[in-house]
């Protein structure tokens, strides 16, 4: 079952993956594996990637902001004519 969960949260193999919270995710999706059937296990697992998409992004925005944010710094105080570096 973590080849399934790797595949959803798209794991590096190399990546260390033994956590707590990794465990658990990994027995309620055994759980779930063996209730779910057919359709609603395709929406269970349609869901976890939507899911997964959303967290993708919203990472990806949080950096955009923070690089944003330190690129605004070294403007506005390392590079500006008033600071006297060099």
């Amino acid at each position: 079952m973590k080849d399934l969960l790797k595949e959803l949260f798209y794991i590096v193999d190399d990546m260390p993956i033994e956590s707590d919270a990794f465990n658990k995710m990994c027995d309620i999706e055994d759980v779930l594996t063996k209730r779910l059937k057919g359709e609603e296990k395709q929406l269970f697992i349609d869901f976890v990637k939507a899911h997964n998409q959303a967290a993708e992004e919203y990472a990806i925005n949080d950096f955009k902001r923070g690089f944003d944010t330190g690129f605004w710094f070294t403007q506005r105080f390392a590079v500006s004519d008033d600071t006297d570096f060099t």
